[in-house]
């Protein structure tokens, strides 16, 4: 049997550890606030790139009752634990026919091309997928940058 035993004194790698989870609590702290900053200013813009609406198409009698603009709801769910924070954007329209119009509301596009009626298609209704994703897109993007930017803050505070 052959057996290792190391002894010492762990105090500095103790003060090593406390000081990364006290960093990580700042971390997480300010992905949380970005995470928000950034819904606020970039929500009404999703929402309002949700709501498109193509021009009539020529010869229609269908009269527009706008539902389907007025249903787009884009909610923000954040949750934090050990691993850090989890940010979900939630894209939803409980109006009854939005699939046929705009395509499914999923990550598969194959399913939201599937569901949205070939006439509106034709007649200039954008897949609500292409648009959530290009706004999720923007997000997560800015989101790096400024989690990036806030944490070299974060440090350079830290080695002062």
């Amino acid at each position: 049997m052959y057996s290792v035993r190391v002894t010492g004194d762990t105090r500095a790698l103790d003060n090593v550890l406390a000081t990364l989870r006290e960093f990580s609590d700042d971390v997480r702290e300010q992905a949380t606030e970005i995470a928000r900053e950034l819904y606020a200013e970039l929500r009404p813009l999703m929402v309002s790139g949700l709501q498109f609406y193509p021009p009539v198409p020529p010869g229609s009698k269908y009269v527009r009752t706008f539902r389907l603009r007025r249903g787009w709801v884009v909610s923000l769910q954040l949750e934090g634990g050990n691993a850090g924070v989890q940010i979900d954007l939630v894209v939803t329209n409980p109006t009854p026919y939005t699939k046929w119009v705009v395509g499914t509301l999923t990550n598969i596009d194959a399913l939201a091309r599937q569901t949205q009626r070939d006439f509106h298609a034709r007649h200039g209704w954008p897949l609500a997928l292409n648009t959530a994703r290009y706004w999720f897109d923007q997000y997560a993007d800015r989101f790096v940058n400024a989690l990036a930017a806030g944490v070299g803050d974060i440090l350079r505070k830290r080695v002062k």
